[in-house]
C-alpha cells in the first residue's frame, strides 16, 4: 500500500501518481509532473519498498504514453522529458 504520511517523499509520490493517472496532453502545467519525477529520481532512497513498487508502475504509464504520443503540445513536451528522466533513472 502507498504509504498516506504527510511526508515530502509521500507527497511528491502523491503528485506524481495524480498526474500520470489524470493524464491529459492538453493540460498546461505538465512540467509539474516532471518536476515531481525529477524530486522523486533525486530521494528514492526516501520511499518505501511499496511506494518504489508504485513509482515504477507509474513509471510505465508514462513511458507507454510517451511512446503513443502524437502531436507536440507543451504537455506532450513534458511528457517526453518526463520519459527521458525515467529511461536515465531505470
Amino acid at each position: 500500500m502507498i504509504s498516506t504520511a504527510t511526508s515530502e517523499p509521500a507527497t511528491r509520490l502523491r503528485e506524481y501518481l495524480a498526474w500520470v493517472n489524470d493524464w491529459d496532453p492538453e493540460c498546461g502545467d505538465a512540467f509539474v509532473m516532471l518536476n515531481a519525477r525529477e524530486w522523486l529520481s533525486d530521494h528514492r532512497d526516501t520511499l518505501s519498498p511499496a511506494d518504489r513498487d508504485a513509482l515504477a508502475c507509474a513509471d510505465a504509464r508514462v513511458l507507454d504514453l510517451a511512446d503513443q504520443a502524437v502531436g507536440n503540445t507543451h504537455a506532450l513536451q513534458f511528457l517526453r522529458l518526463t520519459a527521458q528522466a525515467i529511461r536515465a533513472f531505470w
